[in-house]
């Protein structure tokens, strides 16, 4: 497995693509700069993009997707069900921010909790872990949680924020918390932690 991270848009915010020695692959939050994750896709041998996985559906996460989706129409773009009324809402996104954005175009696969997505002769996890969106999902693969927004190095999601709930993100913080210590955590911002750390942080810090 090769994980490649492309920092894109703004926001700085972190897409991930993991590939399988056979080509298949799949990229992660592509919130911006569509070409330049086209052209870390296209150095992948034998490339075969299954999935384009979304951790939810706020505008930094979400911009290039529908770029990506023409390039390459047989990618599943996957996201939790609850956050499909955001993902919709982009334009208004957009007036919160103070940017033109414009409507979400491409079809989807919705997700919940405990969802299983075939990968690599293995399966990826989804943890439903709302609080940051009320869709706001984790993906779980192999010993690699991609939190998104829900979790970064020593710190949570934004709660002040439409569709967000500072209780419903304290019971997801909660609920990671309980993976393996050894889970390596690669978050939507900023550098990478485990939850072996975020639990040692959180014990005096919670």
């Amino acid at each position: 497995m090769e994980i490649k991270k492309v920092v894109v848009g703004q926001i700085k915010t972190n897409c991930y693509i993991l590939s399988a020695e056979d080509g298949v692959t799949f990229v992660l939050d592509p919130g911006a700069d569509a070409a330049k994750i086209e052209q870390e896709l296209e150095k992948i041998p034998n490339l075969n993009l299954k999935y384009i996985l979304l951790t939810h559906a706020h505008f930094d996460h979400v911009l290039a997707v529908d770029e990506l989706k023409i390039k390459y129409p047989k990618a599943d773009i996957v996201i939790h069900e609850k956050d499909l009324k955001l993902l919709h809402n982009l334009p208004s996104q957009g007036l919160y921010t103070g940017q033109v954005l414009g409507k979400f175009r491409s079809e989807v696969v919705t997700v919940t909790d405990g969802s299983y997505l075939p990968f690599a002769d293995t399966n990826i996890k989804v943890f439903s872990t709302p609080g940051h969106s009320m869709g706001s999902v984790c993906y779980l693969f192999n010993d690699i949680l991609f939190s998104g927004d829900m979790l970064f190095w020593h710190t949570i999601g934004r709660t002040d924020l439409p569709e967000s709930d500072d209780e419903k993100m304290k019971l997801s913080l909660s609920k990671i918390l309980r993976l393996p210590a050894d889970t390596y955590v690669l978050p939507g911002h900023g550098k990478a932690t485990s939850i072996g750390e975020e639990n040692k942080f959180w014990k005096y810090n919670y």
